[in-house]
């Protein structure tokens, strides 16, 4: 199972990793890739119903993630996609400011609201809605922990180096 961003959701990752290493992969969806982006957002996403919600509190945040599986359209164009999804995030933090003028803190609410779309090789019998949410929120948390060290940038290389050393396991 591989799990990518945007950065890696292209034709020839997703080839590479169904034809030749024989696995799944669960990819995000953004407008770098213009064409399958425009396919996934196009569909009636309003009419199709939440499979999966958490809901987390703590740290002064409370989060509630939904997710919305389909199957990949006939024309989607992608190798092996067998479904495509729709992750929503929607988050309340409270914060603490200062109004204008005044030497008190009050607390405020703060809202936002964040929506992924992404797809996978893994059909509905394979992963379930609850499953792909947690290999995408899997992927953002080694994400966010690779921005936290003092390093070079290497996820350009990370695909390349793993590939590389699939095959060579591959040969023994």
């Amino acid at each position: 199972m591989f799990t990518m961003d945007a950065a890696h959701t292209v034709r020839a990752h997703a080839k590479l990793i169904t034809a030749e290493l024989f696995a799944h992969y669960v990819m995000i969806v953004k407008q770098n890739t213009p064409t399958l982006y425009a396919k996934i957002d196009a569909l009636d996403w309003a009419t199709v119903p939440i499979t999966h919600e958490t809901l987390d509190v703590g740290h002064g945040r409370r989060d509630k993630r939904t997710i919305r599986v389909l199957d990949a359209p006939a024309d989607l164009g992608f190798p092996a996609a067998a479904q495509v999804f729709l992750l929503e995030r929607y988050t309340t933090r409270t914060v603490r400011k200062r109004p204008k003028g005044s030497r008190r803190y009050k607390k405020v609410q703060v809202r936002s609201a964040v929506a992924v779309l992404g797809v996978t090789s893994l059909s509905a019998r394979e992963a379930t809605p609850e499953q792909l949410a947690g290999y995408v929120r899997g992927q953002w948390t080694i994400e966010r922990r690779g921005r936290d060290r003092p390093c070079c940038d290497t996820r350009s290389h990370v695909m390349s180096e793993l590939v590389e050393e699939v095959r060579r396991l591959s040969k023994t």
